[in-house]
């Protein structure tokens, strides 16, 4: 959801959303290393797939419409450019910070 000029929320269009997923590096990283962890080399190549694509479908439809509720949430409380500015301003110092300790420690 974005907020227009005249401060609004204007949704996403479902075909914007869906260009997304194939475009997603971190898809195909998640995929790839779950895969490799978890896949039984000796079992049948297709029930793993079967196993894997219904695994990861029922956690993306939970996890998307969490993700949806969250994001609804966080747009009625960020009404306001000051509490949007701190929010923002809080994000970079938890990022820096956590990559910097990641980096050094």
């Amino acid at each position: 959801m974005q907020v227009s000029p005249s401060g609004k929320p204007k949704a996403f269009r479902f075909v914007e959303g869906l260009a997304l997923h194939p475009l997603n590096p971190k898809h195909y990283a998640m995929t790839v290393s779950a895969f490799a962890q978890f896949a039984d080399p000796n079992a049948n190549s297709f029930t793993e797939i079967l196993i894997f694509i219904t695994t990861f479908t029922c956690g993306a439809g939970f996890f998307h419409s969490l993700w949806c509720f969250a994001g609804e949430s966080f747009m009625k409380m960020l009404r306001s450019p000051a509490v949007r500015h701190t929010v923002n301003i809080s994000m970079v110092v938890l990022m820096v910070g956590a990559t910097a300790y990641a980096l050094y420690k």
